[in-house]
């Protein structure tokens, strides 16, 4: 059980005032959920919760932990997003460079030229493009996120003889593989906020 589920519970009984209602909205058991909460208190040192018979309410350390919990949620999911958004803009940009500067003929001429077949090319505008709308708007960010893994660890292959800078002539691996780790670590983390629609994120 991490601090993590444990401030979880704690912010759901807090926002419903019920014990069974955050259990229910958790898909937990009761028991689970009071564990939780008192395994929290435990190492805060600190009651959160006031409970009575008809009721809940929060302790003063209950109302403090409440506060700087919110705040770091809020600061988790906009900094996620803010990753999501970078990420879509320069999977969208690749994309697109490859039809507008590079051409589509000069990007299949360009795969063929390293031995790849040129519908690869094609495949690889329509993910980058698409992935790229998809991250920008928190659709399946997950899913985009991990699909899009090997496309960048292709262009990691295709640098990897210019050694690992990515300002070598030519351009090293350096780039399209901290890329596709941070595509990786976004997959963890989720849509964040700022998405068109969460069912979809």
């Amino acid at each position: 059980m991490t601090q993590f589920d444990q401030l979880t519970a704690f912010v759901k009984v807090a926002e419903l005032g019920s014990y069974t209602r955050a259990a229910e909205a958790l898909d937990l058991s009761r028991t689970l959920l009071s564990r939780r909460v008192m395994a929290l208190e435990e190492s805060l040192g600190a009651r959160l919760i006031q409970r009575t018979t008809r009721r809940l309410h929060l302790t003063e350390a209950g109302e403090n932990t409440m506060t700087t919990t919110l705040t770091t949620q809020a600061s988790h999911l906009h900094a996620t997003a803010l990753l999501r958004i970078s990420l879509g803009i320069m999977t969208l940009a690749h994309g697109l460079l490859k039809v507008f500067v590079f051409t589509l003929p000069g990007t299949v001429g360009y795969f063929e030229s390293l031995g790849l077949p040129g519908f690869l090319a094609y495949l690889t505008i329509a993910a980058e493009v698409g992935g790229g709308l998809a991250l920008l708007l928190g659709i399946y960010t997950r899913w985009v996120s991990l699909a899009l893994v090997p496309v960048l660890l292709g262009a990691a292959w295709v640098h990897i003889g210019n050694g690992w800078l990515f300002s070598n002539p030519g351009g090293g691996w350096e780039f399209p593989v901290f890329w596709a780790i941070a595509l990786v670590v976004q997959a963890g983390l989720g849509s964040g906020s700022l998405v068109v629609a969460r069912r979809f994120a």
